[in-house]
């Protein structure tokens, strides 16, 4: 048998997997008893509630890994931008400001400073 989980009202994480004689099977499968509290169930590891608590809980991990590589600031030694367009940019001052990629270098009216980081604008508001 697989792994069993802990015991879902006592927590015991030490149990056994053994199988009580005296319990008929039901659908194919003996319960499975806590060592500790002694409760019994034919579902020990069916857990749909929990199952589906861990799945949402992936997914959202999943959403703020993708969120936080979209605000990451990104080295200019690690790549550039693939699209010209504006990104918000960072010097070797430490200044904030909006600049232009276009072409393989940053352009802006006044003059040029030496960016070290940039990453994408954020995405403007939506108007209802």
């Amino acid at each position: 048998m697989s792994e069993l989980k802990p015991c879902p009202f006592c927590g015991e994480e030490q149990l056994s997997d053994k199988e009580r004689g005296d319990t008929i099977p039901y659908d194919g499968r003996y319960s499975r008893v806590c060592d500790w509290c002694d409760v019994e169930s034919p579902y020990w590891n069916t857990r749909p509630i929990e199952d589906a608590q861990a799945q949402e809980i992936a997914r959202l991990e999943q959403r703020i890994r993708e969120l936080e590589e979209q605000q990451r600031w990104i080295p200019v030694s690690e790549r550039l931008p693939e699209v010209d367009g504006y990104y918000w940019t960072i010097d070797v001052l430490g200044k904030q400001e909006e600049w232009m990629y276009r072409h393989g270098g940053w352009y802006m009216e006044k003059d040029i400073s030496f960016i070290t980081h940039w990453r994408p604008l954020p995405e403007p508001p939506e108007e209802k």
